[in-house]
């Protein structure tokens, strides 16, 4: 009943056939990853000296980047193949958030605690995000 209940909302059949496959080779072996040097990044970081890179057929040059603007313009102009990023920024980006929209896909989400958005308390009975309008935030 619950294999089921899960197969109506996931295509169990699909994925079933996608895990079975062998690994396909990656579609670029030489890849640059921007990442921002806080806890979140280790596995970006920790990769290369465990081998995992290697293991999977790449050859990673992880950049150390000095801040998010930073990452996320390199990103946009293709100088990283991929990158570290707080939450928000893939999904500002494809929403042209400051700029033209760009459609962004995130493959791995390395860690969701403590990202958040945050009110002044003078503004807690206004949870709702169309009370919004012409705040400020950072």
């Amino acid at each position: 009943t619950l294999t089921a209940a899960i197969g109506a909302f996931f295509p169990l059949a699909a994925a079933r056939e996608a895990f079975a496959q062998a690994p396909a080779a990656p579609e670029k072996r030489d890849v640059k990853i921007g990442f921002i040097p806080i806890t979140c990044a280790t596995p970006i970081i920790m990769a290369a000296p465990m081998g995992f890179y290697a293991r999977h057929g790449l050859n990673a040059e992880v950049v150390k980047t000095a801040g998010w603007a930073i990452v996320r313009d390199k990103a946009l102009n293709r100088e990283y193949d991929a990158a570290h990023m707080l939450a928000p920024m893939p999904l500002a980006i494809s929403m042209g958030v400051g700029s033209n929209p760009v459609p962004w896909t995130v493959p791995a989400i390395e860690n969701i605690n403590g990202q958040a958005i945050t009110l002044a308390m003078k503004h807690k009975d206004r949870r709702d995000p169309k009370d919004w309008k012409g705040m400020t935030f950072g």
